[in-house]
């Protein structure tokens, strides 16, 4: 389905065809957000026949959903622009705006909206004003734990509101380098090609539960409607600055055989010769393996990859204390004296996981 949404002419066509040999109803989320893409690509090659249609209903549905969403969004972002604080679309409404164009290539789920860190608060404020209500605890010391908080309001799409991209950045280059583009009438800003690069192969380097191949589209996007546009300089700084060679390097390369994108060479020599710890690595190894499936070693090097970043970012302990409070969080613990026995009866229970996994393999 990825070949058939991004090859053109016989070889789309043939990999659509293959597509539905296997294809059966219900479509699981992951391939059903695929087909839009397939019918924007294929429409006037293929012939009309059944899942071409569906393939059309579901693009039809992405574009009336995704233009509701701006709609929706529209005073909100005015608001905040009124407020004088700073945001950049994220994720989904970037790559439509700057890059796909259409707005039903590319299914959204909800609106991603990135602000300045000291500004959250005031954003939070703002957005309360339209209805919406922070899903999880969103103070100051909860902020600088996670990377967005999730707003929910009653009748509307929710909105993902972020200060930094995600989870392993740390924000600040983000917005050295900005394109100023238009969402429906209101003038908008998204991150440079090279950040909005960054997050599709960081996302295509860790594990999702549904499997999402989409970060293929959002990448081969990027590259393609960029041109001169996309510095790969600043790609490669950004990647080797916070760490994430392994998992992006991988990423690049898998992009480069299966679907031929434009990537320079030296890009890939640079990243596969950028210093790495050998912790480091096993944590990129760990994101790209389902949770329920990674080892103990790997488990411990998550961790402690989380934990470099907290320190770094200067907001968690230091040395072992530091450590345990991080895998206290993770397992939603109360108390530090929880953990032994947390981790003895997890230990057990994940030994017996993988020991059926191997049985069944």
């Amino acid at each position: 389905m990825l070949k058939a949404a991004l090859f053109s002419s016989e070889e789309g066509l043939k990999s659509w065809k293959q597509w539905q040999m296997g294809a059966r109803r219900p479509l699981r989320a992951a391939a059903a957000r695929l087909l839009p893409a397939v019918y924007i690509n294929l429409r006037g090659l293929a012939t009309q026949e059944p899942w071409l249609e569906t393939a059309k209903t579901e693009y039809l549905r992405a574009r009336y959903s995704n233009l509701l969403r701006f709609d929706d969004a529209a005073p909100v972002l005015r608001a905040l622009s009124a407020r004088g604080l700073d945001f950049l679309l994220l994720k989904g409404a970037a790559l439509i705006v700057g890059h796909y164009g259409d707005p039903g290539h590319r299914p959204m789920v909800d609106l991603d909206l990135l602000v300045r860190e000291e500004q959250a608060g005031q954003a939070i404020e703002v957005l309360g004003a339209f209805g919406y209500t922070p899903a999880a605890p969103a103070d100051a010391p909860a902020r600088a734990l996670v990377h967005s908080i999730p707003l929910t309001k009653t009748g509307a799409p929710p909105l993902d509101l972020h200060w930094r991209p995600f989870e392993l950045d740390d924000a600040r280059a983000v917005w050295e380098d900005v394109q100023e583009a238009r969402l429906l009438d209101l003038p908008v800003r998204l991150p440079a090609p090279a950040d909005l690069l960054l997050h599709a192969c960081v996302s295509g380097s860790c594990w999702d539960w549904d499997a999402q191949p989409r970060w293929i589209l959002d990448a081969l996007a990027v590259i393609r409607s960029s041109g001169s546009r996309l510095d790969w300089g600043r790609f490669s700084s950004r990647v080797v600055e916070l760490g994430l060679s392994p998992g992006v390097c991988d990423s690049l390369r898998f992009l480069r055989e299966e679907f031929g994108a434009a990537i320079p060479a030296e890009v890939l020599k640079q990243l596969t010769s950028a210093p790495a710890s050998a912790w480091g690595r096993r944590a990129a190894r760990a994101r790209c393996v389902r949770p329920d499936l990674r080892g103990p070693l790997l488990t411990f090097a998550l961790r402690l990859d989380e934990h470099r970043r907290l320190v770094r970012r200067g907001v968690g302990r230091g040395g072992l204390l530091g450590l345990m409070h991080v895998w206290r969080r993770s397992w939603g613990l109360e108390h530090l004296w929880l953990l032994p026995v947390h981790a003895v009866l997890r230990g057990g229970r994940r030994a017996w996981q993988l020991a059926r996994h191997r049985l069944g393999a």
